[in-house]
């Protein structure tokens, strides 16, 4: 709100403080909404933001992510800069049929600067956010090693939701099934081949012609 030439945020309880003295986290938000209030942000119009979830609380980002989902919506063109994986997961997650979101990643090889770009987060080869993302999930799995599994030995290996068209039962995210006590499916999340002791084996299982299970 703005009072007495001055620009002031009104809390829940009433109490109003100085923009300054508000969480930077809560001041991007409010810039954001000012832009928009003030017609700053209007169709046609291009967003520069570096790193917007810089101090703003985890618990925000799919808030973020939803408000510039909109905005794109609104035919406002939004080009941002990030190093959370959660933010650009979000909008993976978050995106509708016909929003318009491409994924760009950027690496220097020797005096060239190479780019790659796919609407699928996941897809981008060169993706230092997943890379860093797997190097703490690889060593939380060290340190509890409950998580480790070998499924080179197992006589097939298939994703459980790539059965659930043809099982409804297996319709949410399931990690396992027992029946009689005896573990019938099991799935392990973010399976990476690279944790198999045998590569080439895990990976034949996996990409094997699944017709059979339906």
């Amino acid at each position: 709100m703005y009072e007495n030439e001055k620009f002031l945020v009104r809390k829940k309880d009433g109490f109003k403080i100085d923009f300054e003295m508000e969480a930077e986290g809560f001041r991007k938000f409010a810039l954001l909404w000012k832009l928009i209030r003030n017609g700053l942000l209007q169709p046609g119009s291009i967003l520069l933001w570096d790193e917007p979830e810089t101090n703003i609380n985890p618990e925000l980002l799919p808030t973020l992510a939803d408000i510039l989902l909109e905005l794109q919506r609104n035919h406002i063109q939004i080009i941002l800069a990030t190093h959370s994986y959660n933010l650009a997961k979000y909008f993976e997650l978050k995106k509708g049929k016909n929003d318009h979101i491409l994924f760009h990643s950027f690496q220097r090889n020797e005096n060239k600067i190479c780019a790659e770009s796919s609407t699928v987060f996941g897809n981008i080869t060169a993706n230092k956010l997943i890379q860093a993302d797997e190097k703490l999930l690889d060593l939380a799995y060290t340190e509890n090693h409950n998580f480790l599994f070998d499924f080179t030995k197992a006589e097939n290996v298939v994703q459980i939701e790539e059965l659930s068209h043809c099982i409804p039962e297996l319709q949410y995210n399931v990690d396992f099934i027992i029946i009689e006590q005896n573990i019938l499916f099991l799935e392990f999340k973010n399976s990476n081949v690279n944790y198999a002791s045998n590569k080439e084996l895990f990976h034949k299982k996996l990409t094997r012609n699944r017709d059979k299970f339906c």
